[in-house]
């Protein structure tokens, strides 16, 4: 209904809470599938609603033990908040522990770190050509 009007931010909500409802269903694998066509979608421009994607896109993969996705998702979110000066609110924190937490248990602190430096560089690297 809301691409019918025309309201791109409305349809960007409706697949963002699907695929949030998914992950508070702990079917990870399907929220993955909801929201990862969302992260490279052209309407991304909508600001703190892409972060809140990549955050959930990263929670769900790392719960599903898709480690690529989750660091590249986790890393598109923590540049485009530092991009945009926005901070987590506490409950967005929470939910970064968890997505971070999961990783950490599946593949180790140091190598979360090093992989996600490595893909915010590239990111980085992306945005400067």
């Amino acid at each position: 209904a809301a691409e019918a009007f025309g309201d791109r931010y409305l349809a960007y909500a409706f697949e963002y809470i699907l695929g949030a409802e998914l992950i508070l269903q702990r079917r990870y694998e399907e929220a993955v599938l909801q929201l990862a066509p969302l992260v490279d979608d052209p309407r991304r421009d909508l600001g703190r609603m892409h972060i809140l994607v990549c955050e959930a896109l990263g929670l769900a993969a790392a719960c599903s033990g898709q480690v690529d996705v989750a660091i590249d998702a986790l890393a598109r979110a923590y540049v485009r908040r530092r991009d945009m000066g926005h901070l987590p609110t506490v409950t967005e924190r929470r939910h970064l522990r968890r997505a971070y937490g999961e990783l950490e248990a599946r593949i180790g602190t140091s190598e979360v770190d090093r992989r996600l430096d490595r893909a915010i560089e590239n990111l980085a690297a992306q945005k400067r050509n």
